[in-house]
């Protein structure tokens, strides 16, 4: 009797590690977070905002997590070219996930990241030395982040209107 008899998933299609392996999927992003700032590493002292994306398209991968790290600018820390990267990083980050252009400078995870879960696009993983990196992201759905400032809305009001776009 091997290993893996009576496996639903056949060995071919087991993937290896706990990572998302590198490819094309359908995510969606299912959980928001600000970490930091960090104590060790290479990023000491600073803060990212992570994005959980998980893997809903079917195949070996599906319900697999990757948590796409977004450093946050620190003009205390970065270099000018270091913070000129993280700018445009965290940038094309938010559009790919939804957040309009008009909403860039006034976005809060804690208040507005409510309205990225839920949210669902084609993603595209690549390895880069040791790390993997998401390199595009296109939503496939309709809604994210509504051009409306929420902390000019009236506090206790129902939102749940407030982010169709």
């Amino acid at each position: 009797m091997g290993l893996f008899d009576g496996q639903s998933t056949a060995v071919e299609d087991i993937t290896v590690g706990f990572d998302v392996p590198v490819g094309e999927y359908e995510f969606e992003i299912t959980g928001l977070e600000l970490k930091g700032p960090f104590e060790k590493g290479k990023i000491v002292g600073q803060s990212a905002l992570v994005v959980e994306l998980t893997v809903v398209s079917e195949g070996p991968a599906e319900g697999m997590s990757f948590d796409h790290f977004l450093i946050l600018p620190n003009q205390e820390l970065q270099d000018s070219k270091r913070l000129r990267q993280v700018n445009g990083f965290l940038k094309q980050a938010l559009l790919w996930y939804g957040v309009p252009e008009s909403r860039l400078a006034t976005f809060n995870p804690d208040t507005d990241g409510d309205a990225l879960i839920g949210q669902r696009g084609l993603g595209v993983l690549k390895k880069s030395g040791e790390f993997t990196n998401l390199t595009s992201f296109e939503l496939t759905n309709e809604s994210g982040v509504s051009n409306t400032d929420v902390s000019a809305t009236v506090a206790g009001a129902d939102l749940t209107n407030a982010w169709a776009s």
